[in-house]
């Protein structure tokens, strides 16, 4: 088969985070150098770069409407940017510690963060008001958001993946369970929402 992939080589270090659009039409990518970089996937044409972080990006996510792009890392700080005028539109503060992971809901109505703190965060990425803090037993690596916004999965360093309900004022938990040996790295809903997909440190995919 024709190799038929496109490098994209502007990064001057370790990138760590990388997402597409919903419309695919840009893909991010982030890491070390602190800098966010917007490409068009078709011609590899960079389209906007996000400077201005402090420490390294390690998460990103884009938002429906694929303009406004969440990015966050080691300054603790929840980023919304604009990708047309390449600013910032809100910053979410709160997180104590390196955020680890952010996801945004089908809807756009919610950004949810996970940080080394042990706390996952929700947020209201129009407002940047904080909706919802909830505190786990180790730090939070992985974050998901169920189709439909009632339900938020997380993935903890010690392992533990919990499924947080989130139909009322405050996170309860619906589930939690030890998953891998070592730390949760990633997780994923299913589209239809019925199920959970997690990875770990112990070299384990598992189907929840």
């Amino acid at each position: 088969a024709d190799d038929d992939h496109r490098s994209l080589t502007e990064a001057t270090d370790s990138l760590w985070a990388v997402a597409f659009s919903p419309n695919g039409k840009r893909v991010a990518a982030a890491g070390a150098d602190r800098s966010v970089r917007v490409y068009d996937p078709e011609t590899g044409k960079l389209e906007a770069t996000l400077a201005g972080a402090k420490s390294p990006v390690t998460s990103l996510a884009f938002l429906p409407d694929s303009n406004r792009l969440v990015a966050a890392g080691g300054d603790q700080v929840v980023v919304v940017w604009d990708v047309d005028k390449e600013k910032v539109l809100k910053e979410l503060p709160g997180h104590q510690s390196a955020v680890l992971a952010v996801a945004v809901g089908a809807d756009g109505k919610l950004v949810v963060s996970g940080s080394a703190d042990k706390t996952a965060r929700g947020f209201d990425p129009e407002t940047g008001k904080p909706a919802w803090t909830w505190t786990g037993r180790s730090a939070v690596c992985a974050v998901a958001v169920r189709k439909g916004g009632k339900q938020v999965a997380a993935g903890l360093a010690d392992g533990t993946v919990v499924v947080l309900d989130m139909s009322g004022a405050t996170p309860k938990e619906l589930f939690a369970q030890t998953g891998h040996v070592a730390g949760v790295g990633s997780l994923a809903y299913s589209p239809d929402g019925n199920r959970v997909a997690t990875v770990g440190g112990d070299g384990a995919l598992r189907v929840w």
